[in-house]
């Protein structure tokens, strides 16, 4: 089978790659596997076949003011990242639509701000709320993913923006949604799915490992990871697609009312309240605690659920990739309506409304990008995604922080 060409994904993908491609430490047994070079954690993995490879490059940053004055960091000042494999990510065409996106920019204001030590968050961009065009562009529900933020309008109508293509200008469409009504939606690395009012799933974006394929069926929900994909059909059983080198594919038997699929492991609800987690298990992130839940959410090595008393309770990963406690896995005191597990940080939506966010505030190289450091606001809904996060406001409008690189805390206005 002929090698399929390679693409060179941006800095920010980088972030999520490294986290998901790297600490996950892909080996193999030694005559199937290629040379990977030193591992990026001291996690022992379990024997497994290679993930397809990914090349890493730093993109320039996009011609416009609102863009990042910080210096990102370049594939070689990353631990480990000149052995770092990546998946060989081979472009699909974006599914025809005829969605006509706003491209203006909304107002964005650059501020200083502080994470919960006190240190000043330096050259972080902010997307003020939309204050025109409420009824055509407020929002129901939203997904942050690598990139790319997508969200439902209250039309049904899916939105999407980020970025749409790799450093060459080759479309894989993830922020390019089809036309027609969708109940939800959810971003995954470089695809997206989402749940149309006749109950099928319509994915776009990269498809490679076959995550953009979902089966014929109706769903209630749908979940998209790092490269597969998982949904709740309308008969309570889940269905997995895509990637399944760990097992996070392939779900077990039984009735869920909610599933998410993290990097390579997925977590859902059975009917009861009772989690099951299925896929790689190297940090705990798919061993959930004994209690009756509301909701879940998978990251890269950790998750967070909301249980019936509207606490929130995680498991897995506490750490950054060098080994220091930053917090993700320990979640404050409150009561909770949902929660969001990011890539090395968490945030949730409060019963008063307010969002509060634990975890890593910086990228890699400890630059602070304010990923965690949520504006002040009643929001309905949050998602967190690698190095940013978006929320729908009580009135639906959007509000984005954290790493705004390539547009994906611009949300239209």
């Amino acid at each position: 089978m002929p090698r399929p060409k390679m693409i060179r994904l941006a800095p920010v993908v980088l972030s999520l790659v490294i986290l998901l491609a790297g600490c996950l430490l892909f080996q193999s047994e030694p005559q199937d596997r290629p040379d990977l070079g030193p591992s990026l954690t001291t996690r022992p993995v379990p024997t497994t076949p290679p993930m397809p490879e990914v090349t890493l490059t730093q993109s320039p940053s996009p011609t416009s003011e609102t863009v990042e004055t910080r210096t990102e960091p370049s594939v070689a000042d990353l631990p480990g990242a000149t052995s770092l494999p990546a998946p060989t990510l081979t472009p699909t065409p974006a599914p025809a639509s005829t969605e006509t996106l706003i491209t203006d920019t909304p107002n964005v204001v650059s501020s200083p701000r502080l994470d919960s030590d006190g240190d000043d968050i330096e050259n972080t961009l902010f997307s003020a709320s939309p204050t025109s065009g409420l009824a055509e562009w407020t929002l129901v529900s939203i997904s942050a993913g690598a990139l790319h933020t997508c969200g439902i309008r209250r039309n049904g109508s899916a939105i999407c923006w980020g970025s749409n293509e790799d450093e060459s200008g080759k479309v894989f469409g993830q922020a390019t949604p089809p036309e027609g009504e969708f109940d939800s939606i959810s971003t995954g690395l470089l695809h997206t799915c989402g749940v149309k009012r006749d109950g099928s799933v319509a994915c776009w974006g990269w498809g490679e490992e076959g995550q953009t394929a979902p089966p014929e069926g109706e769903f209630d929900s749908v979940s998209a990871g790092l490269v597969h994909t998982c949904g709740v059909k309308r008969d309570g059983s889940v269905a997995c697609w895509g990637w399944n080198r760990d097992g996070q594919a392939t779900p077990p038997a039984g009735k869920f009312t909610l599933v998410s699929a993290g990097a390579q492991h997925t977590c859902g609800v059975r009917m009861g309240g009772s989690l099951v987690c299925w896929g790689s298990n190297d940090s705990d992130q798919a061993a959930p605690p004994s209690g009756e839940f509301d909701s879940v959410s998978a990251g890269l090595l950790h998750t967070c659920g909301v249980k019936r008393d509207g606490s929130v309770a995680c498991w897995g990963s506490n750490e950054d990739l060098e080994g220091n406690v930053i917090g993700q896995a320990t979640p404050p005191v409150g009561e909770f309506t949902s929660v969001s597990a990011g890539a090395l940080y968490t945030c949730g939506v409060k019963e008063d409304g307010s969002v509060s966010c634990w975890g890593s505030n910086k990228d890699l190289e400890g630059n602070m990008i304010g990923q965690a450091t949520p504006p002040i606001g009643e929001f309905t809904s949050i998602s967190a995604g690698a190095l940013h996060t978006c929320g729908v406001k009580t009135d639906g409008t959007i509000a984005c922080w954290g790493s705004d690189r390539y547009g994906q805390s611009t949300p239209p206005g």
